[in-house]
Formats: structure tokens, C-alpha cells, sequence
């Protein structure tokens, strides 16, 4: 993973694992754009068409003026067939504007949709591929940020400005080649004002810019902090911190309120003195007109400056004037859209899972060993976390991993379906470095049931096929059977079709995890990882998950990680771990008789207990 990137505040932790809040450093605006405009131009025939629809508008704008100016000498000369004449062209003129802003309207609106669905797509599939590492060191909140709101303000930016822009320049030249041919002189003073306005909105952008960026940054804080505290809010109760994480909340909008003010100044500020620089404009325009006219002199190709052409200099004034203005106004929101573009990308940019393993693993594989070599591995460099760790396992061995909080344990497990990929040593099955074999051949003969149960908003039946989806009615059960699930499913009013509800939580945590260890089972791993898999449970369903997983562990490779260690009495080798390193290896009753670091936490367990 890049880690320029993403800069990890190593003070603040959440959970196991390494999970740091970061922020990163926006600084490719430009690349940015350019990447969206590329995103754009994979739609040619909207681009195309959008292109062809603004020209016939821009065309009937600029000849607006030019039939206006017209219209004036014509009154001014008791012209009167030529009035009327030209009082059809103008409404012909208004007409064309009027069906082509809204077809520019529908076309930006397909252009819009078609570029964010491409890249929402391109951005969750990249999602799906990353590393474990990415979702432990960044925020959930934040992520999803990137996927809703940031991608949002992508799309009402295309949907509004992407049209605006190509009017504004194709306005602006054609208004510019018209007052060049009516009148060189006049055209330089209304230059003036075009470059005057430029002057002015290059040193509001390098103003805002800064704001708007740590706005979209500050969204993503609030969406992290709403999403735990939506998701931990049981424990919010329980704890009576809603006055903390109230005041937590508020100070972090506070926050926000103040950049996105200091934004929104910078970006109202904008169109108003745009107008105020126009109608300076019109003024100059006016005067100079006047005076060119009372002096004849600017005479451009089309003759003598007449007062006609005093009043298409004015609205050809205005109709470069328009566009800015509006240009302006989108500014503030277009410098959002890119700082989000930017965070999109960053996401985006981020490494996936490298695989460069090459063997394949057959049907009929089964394993022998599985070996750990002097394995070192840090989450965070200088800050080990295994040290020269070493442990065999064969065939059908229980291992169980105990130790205190941070001995490494989880780790191990991390670094077995390669989550992570260790520093230095290796890790072997069957002699063969797992390094070697590609990781979904890897993760497809390991099983896995975690402390915290993940089912998903779907029916049982497909939760508990979530590792064979094409898997029978048959083994579906039969798996189930094995879990000791089916007893609670039958009584289900649906049964195995009943919809679970928020990821399950219609269900009790001992029901949910019964529907893991089932969903373990029915692919029927050849090695299985029970990561505290009792933890978080009573001890009557305790006692019904350890029969369940008796079940599952028969005739399997297991490694049992747990806090409670009755659930590892009958292991065949318990191994204690502390500070990354082994420091004693045996079985129950091998390590009560050393009465080292084991006989010490189980005493602490079981004080008064026979042994």
C-alpha cells in the first residue's frame, strides 16, 4: 500500500489489529481533473452530441445581439419591413436557446450518471480487492464517505458544470470574433473586463481551494464518527457515554461548520463581484462607445460605430459576463467535486493483494504439516509484533494459542490466510511456502469462525452457503446438524428461509454464531481456525458452541485461538504465547506441571478448582 497516501496516527487504535485514524494529504488537484476528464471522454457520442446542442445555442446567443443591434438601426432608419424581418429572426434565435438548454440539460444529466456509475463501479470493485491492511488502518466511515458522498458530488458537478464550462468558452470566442469585426477598439476595452474578471477568480480559487478540500476531509470524520457510533450504540447505552460522544460529535461539526463557512465565503463572494466587475464593464463599454461614436474612429469591418452597434457591444458584454457569473457561482461546488475526486482516486490508487503465488492446489490435496519458521512480523515498523515465532502441527492436531491481550495470537492467523505477508522466515504447508500458492487456492481449505459473528442482511440458508454457494438443501442441513443450528432453525417460522434482519440481529450473538461455525462447515475445510470463538457468550450456549465445534474439529487440521481455557483442555498441543514469542508448548497437563506462564492462567481461572 502506498503510504504516502495515507498517514496512520499511531496513538489511536481501534480494535485488534492495526487500525489508525488518518488523513491524508490532498495535493494532485490538477491530476485530478484530468483524470475525470478522461472519465469523460469515454463517453464521446454524449460528449459529441452535448458539443452540438451548445454550438446551435452559442450560435443563436451571439446572432441575438448582432439581430438586436440590427433591430435599433432599423427603428433608427424608419426601416419598417426590415423591423419586422428581423423581429422573426430574433424570436427564431430565442426558440432554438430554448430547446437547446433543454436537451443540454437532458444529455448532461446521461453524461452525469453513465461517468459515476463508471467510476462507482471501478471504486467498489477496487474495494473488494484490497488488502486487509487497508481496512485496519483506515476508518469504515471514511471509506464509505468516499463511496456516497464524495461520488455524489462528483456527479452534480458533471450534471451543472461540465455543460457551463463548454458554453462559457464557446460564448466567450464567438462574442469576442463578433466585437472584434463590429469594432477592434471597443472589443479591447470589453477584453479588459474578460481579463480583469480572470485576474480576480484565479486569486479567489487559490483562496478556497485549501478550504474545500479539508471540508470534504471533515465529512469523512462526521461519517466515521456517525457509523461507530450507530454501530457501537449498545454499548453507547450501556456506558452512558451519550453526553461524550454528543460533545465528540459536535466538536468535530464545529469543525466543520468553520471551514465550510470560510469555503462558502470565498465561493458566494464570487458571483457578486463578478457582477459588480460587468456591470464596470457595460459602463466602460457605454462611455467609450459614446465616444468612439462622437469621434468616429473604431470602425471595425462592418462600418462606423452607430448606436446599434453601442447595444450589441453591450449585450455581447453581458452574454461573456453570463456565463462567468455562472461559472462562478459552480466554482465553489466545482472545487468540492475535485477534492473529492481526489480522495476517490486516492482510494482508487491503492495497491490490491498481490498474489504472486504460482502452484495450485488439487481436489484431492490434503494436509500433512503445517510450519512456522523463525516468523518476524511488525504491523508497524520497529514495533514487533512475532519474534522468531516457530510451531509444527500435523495432521488432525488441535493446537490451541493462548496469552495475554497483544501476545500475538490473532496474528498468527493473519498471517496463515496471508492478510498480512510476514517479514521475515516462513510458513509452510506440506513443505511448500504458502507464499508460493496462490491465495484463493489458500484461503478456499481454510475455515474460519471469528469472535465477532458476520451474517448478512440475506435468508440462513444462503448465510450459512455464503462459502459453497452451490451447495444442496442436503448440505445445507447437514451442516447445520453438525453446528447444532438446526434445532433453533426448525422453529423459525421460515426456517432456513427466514430473512435475517440487520445482519442478523434478530438473532442471539450464541444463534449467530452457531450459523458461522455452520457456514464453516458446509465447505468443509481441511484446516480450521476457531479465532475466540466462545468469548462472547453465556455459558450454557458456550457449552452448545464447544459441542458444535467438537463436531467441525473432528478429523481436522484446528487452530483454536481462546481466552477461556476450558475450551482447550483437550488440545493436543496448547502453545503460550507472550510479546510475539513462544514461551511454553505441551499439552493441559504437560504445561500444569511445569507450573510456568499456562499453570499461572489457569490457576487465575479456576482458583479452587480440581485440575
Amino acid at each position: 500500500m502506498n503510504n504516502n497516501r495515507f498517514q496512520p496516527n499511531r496513538n489511536m487504535r481501534f480494535g485488534r489489529g492495526p487500525r489508525h485514524l488518518f488523513r491524508e494529504k490532498p495535493k494532485d488537484t490538477k491530476g485530478a481533473l484530468k483524470r475525470l476528464i478522461k472519465y469523460l471522454g469515454g463517453f464521446k457520442s454524449l460528449i459529441i452530441s452535448l458539443l452540438f446542442v451548445i454550438l446551435i445555442s452559442t450560435a443563436s446567443s451571439i446572432a441575438s445581439p448582432i439581430v438586436q443591434s440590427e433591430i435599433t438601426n432599423a427603428i433608427n432608419f424608419g426601416n419598417k419591413e426590415t423591423f419586422i424581418m428581423l423581429l422573426y429572426v430574433l424570436a427564431v434565435c430565442y426558440i432554438l436557446n430554448i430547446f437547446c438548454s433543454l436537451f443540454r440539460g437532458l444529455i448532461s444529466a446521461y453524461l452525469s450518471q453513465r461517468t459515476v456509475l463508471k467510476i462507482r463501479k471501478e471504486l467498489f470493485d477496487k474495494i473488494v480487492y484490497l488488502p486487509i491492511s487497508f481496512f485496519d488502518n483506515n476508518p469504515h466511515g471514511d471509506i464509505m464517505s468516499r463511496m456516497t458522498n464524495d461520488v455524489d458530488s462528483i456527479s452534480s458537478t458533471i450534471s451543472q458544470s461540465v455543460a457551463a464550462l463548454l458554453s462559457t468558452v464557446m460564448i466567450i470566442l464567438g462574442a469576442i470574433t463578433v466585437m472584434l469585426l463590429f469594432s477592434p477598439l471597443l472589443a479591447c476595452v470589453a477584453l479588459f473586463i474578460v481579463g480583469l474578471t480572470l485576474v480576480f477568480s484565479r486569486f479567489m480559487s487559490s483562496k478556497m481551494r485549501k478550504y474545500f478540500k479539508i471540508q470534504q476531509q471533515m465529512l469523512g470524520d462526521i461519517n466515521s464518527k456517525v457509523e461507530e457510533s450507530i454501530t457501537g450504540q449498545k454499548t453507547v447505552s450501556a456506558y452512558t457515554r451519550e453526553e461524550a460522544i454528543e460533545k465528540d460529535f459536535n466538536e468535530t461539526s464545529d469543525l466543520l461548520e468553520g471551514y465550510a463557512i470560510k469555503a462558502q465565503i470565498y465561493g458566494g463572494a464570487m458571483g457578486p463581484v463578478m457582477n459588480v466587475i460587468g456591470n464596470f464593464g457595460f459602463l466602460l463599454v457605454v462611455v467609450f462607445g459614446a465616444i468612439f461614436h462622437n469621434l468616429e474612429i473604431g470602425a471595425g469591418l462592418f462600418g462606423p460605430i452607430e448606436i446599434g452597434t453601442i447595444i450589441l457591444f453591450t449585450n455581447c458584454s453581458r452574454q461573456i459576463n453570463r456565463p462567468l457569473n455562472e461559472v462562478a457561482q459552480l466554482y465553489a461546488q466545482i472545487e468540492t467535486s475535485l477534492a473529492a475526486a481526489e480522495r476517490v482516486f486516492a482510494v482508487m490508487d491503492e495497491e490490491v493483494e498481490n498474489d504472486e503465488g504460482t502452484i495450485t492446489l488439487d481436489e484431492d490435496f490434503e494436509v500433512e504439516t503445517i510450519s512456522f519458521e523463525h516468523v518476524y512480523f511488525s504491523y508497524v515498523p520497529d514495533e514487533p509484533v512475532l519474534v522468531d515465532f516457530n510451531l509444527e502441527i500435523e495432521k488432525g492436531q488441535k493446537i490451541a494459542l493462548v496469552g495475554a491481550t497483544g501476545s500475538g495470537k490473532t496474528t498468527v492467523v493473519n498471517l496463515l490466510m496471508r492478510f498480512y505477508d510476514i517479514d521475515a522466515g516462513s510458513i509452510k504447508i506440506n513443505g511448500i511456502d504458502i507464499r508460493d500458492i496462490k491465495k484463493q487456492d489458500l484461503r478456499n481449505i481454510i475455515s474460519i469462525v471469528l469472535q465477532d459473528t458476520v451474517l448478512f442482511t440475506d435468508s440462513i440458508e444462503n448465510n450459512i452457503k455464503y462459502g459453497k454457494t452451490d451447495a444442496t438443501d442436503d448440505e445445507v442441513k447437514e451442516s447445520s446438524k453438525l453446528a447444532n443450528s438446526h434445532r433453533f432453525i426448525k422453529h423459525l417460522p421460515d426456517q432456513y428461509k427466514t430473512h435475517l434482519a440487520n445482519s442478523g440481529y434478530n438473532l442471539s450473538q450464541g444463534q449467530r454464531q452457531l450459523l458461522t461455525i455452520a457456514r464453516a462447515a458446509i465447505t468443509n475445510p481441511l484446516i480450521l481456525v476457531l479465532d475466540e470463538a466462545t468469548s462472547s457468550v453465556d455459558t450454557r450456549t458456550e457449552k452448545n458452541i464447544q459441542d458444535a465445534m467438537v463436531n467441525l474439529m473432528k478429523n481436522r487440521t484446528s487452530l483454536i485461538i481462546a481466552h477461556r481455557l476450558s475450551t482447550i483442555r483437550d488440545a493436543d498441543k496448547i502453545v503460550v504465547m507472550e510479546k510475539g514469542k513462544v514461551k511454553e508448548i505441551g499439552n493441559h497437563f504437560e504445561l500444569i506441571k511445569l507450573q510456568g506462564i499456562y499453570y499461572s492462567l489457569y490457576q487465575t481461572q479456576f482458583s479452587g478448582n480440581t485440575i
